[in-house]
C-alpha cells in the first residue's frame, strides 16, 4: 500500500498479490467494497453497507477474474 501526493489530494495504490485464481474475484470485490468506504469517509459521508457494496460487485469482478480456458 502507497499514498503519493498529488495536486491537492492524494493517490492510494494497493496492491494484493499472490492470490490464486478462484479467491481473486471475492478479494478484488473486497477490496473494493472497503475503498468505497474510506472514499464516504473521506468525503464526510457515513460509509454504507459493507455486504451490500461487496454483494452488488463481486460477481462482476469474479466473472472478469474467472480463469481462462486452460490450452
Amino acid at each position: 500500500m502507497a499514498v503519493q501526493a498529488d495536486g491537492e489530494g492524494a493517490v492510494l495504490t494497493v496492491r494484493h498479490s499472490l492470490l490464486d485464481p478462484p479467491s481473486a474475484g471475492g478479494l478484488a470485490a473486497g477490496w473494493h467494497a472497503h475503498l468505497l468506504g474510506l472514499r464516504a469517509h473521506l468525503d464526510g459521508r457515513e460509509p454504507g453497507d459493507w455486504w451490500a457494496s461487496f454483494g452488488s460487485i463481486r460477481a462482476a469482478y469474479e466473472a472478469a477474474l474467472a480463469p481462462g480456458p486452460s490450452t
